[in-house]
């Protein structure tokens, strides 16, 4: 455990997010299903939005944070990036803001899924959708513990923008804006799969040449969860926006041959 964010609550104990990863399960998985099954759908739009708002707002600042700290660290390097654990200088212990409210800020995206199950959106509580949440969490906790001021880094920092591309569509879809936004849904998941794209050849590029001591079990470890995601993000793809055009375009195939 790194013993410079082993002082931060919550986030640097696996006991306690192992803990919220659970109660998050048991709240989508069983308890919300439970309530709603013979409730109607909650009018939430304004919440919604304004949760969006803060999505937006906080991953905003957070890619800023990661942009100006990590990015710019005297000893970043693209292929690969490690500091001791010994390192207390001012331009490393600047990370430890960015890494709580990213910690939190991966907690507070469970309510995306308890919003679906609020609304009884049951096709979008997904094993690929609460699977991402929670591991999501779980992946903040070991960057604190194992994985601070470090080649790691990317994780988050990718995440944020594409949140922020994320968030930014919700918004916009739910102002009955007259635009036709299935094209920038499909371009919200394709920036998804080109972000564990990167972040799959970011994390090869210090596996292939680890002179900056990283943890090899870690970065294995990321390594099969990056190609994981890829493949789940890319088969959500292949069967939402390629399967369906294929089936319309063989019916209307049959439609013009009789």
């Amino acid at each position: 455990m790194d013993p410079r964010t082993a002082d931060i609550p919550v986030a640097s104990s696996l006991k306690y997010t192992f803990a919220l990863i659970g109660i998050y399960l048991l709240i989508v998985l069983k308890l919300g299903p439970a309530l709603m099954s013979n409730r109607k759908p909650f009018e939430i739009k304004r919440i919604l939005q304004i949760y969006n708002i803060l999505q937006i707002v906080g991953n905003l600042y957070l890619l800023y944070q990661c942009f100006l700290y990590y990015l710019y660290h005297p000893k970043f390097r693209w292929t690969c990036f490690n500091t001791a654990k010994t390192d207390y200088s001012v331009e490393t212990m600047e990370f430890l803001t960015p890494t709580i409210l990213g910690y939190w800020l991966k907690f507070f995206d469970f309510l995306d899924t308890i919003f679906f199950v609020l609304r009884k959106k049951w096709n979008q509580v997904s094993f690929l959708h609460v699977y991402h949440h929670a591991i999501m969490l779980f992946a903040a906790c070991v960057y604190v513990k194992y994985g601070f001021a470090s080649h790691f880094t990317m994780v988050p920092f990718c995440n944020c923008f594409v949140h922020v591309v994320m968030y930014s569509y919700y918004l916009a879809a739910s102002l009955d804006l007259k635009i036709d936004f299935l094209p920038w849904k499909r371009s919200v998941t394709q920036i998804q799969i080109l972000q564990f794209l990167f972040l799959l050849v970011h994390t090869m590029a210090a596996i292939a040449d680890n002179w900056c001591g990283l943890s090899m079990l870690l970065l294995t470890v990321v390594f099969l969860q990056d190609i994981f995601m890829l493949a789940m993000f890319g088969n959500f793809y292949y069967r939402t926006y390629l399967a369906n055009r294929r089936k319309i375009e063989n019916n209307m195939k049959k439609i013009k041959e009789t």
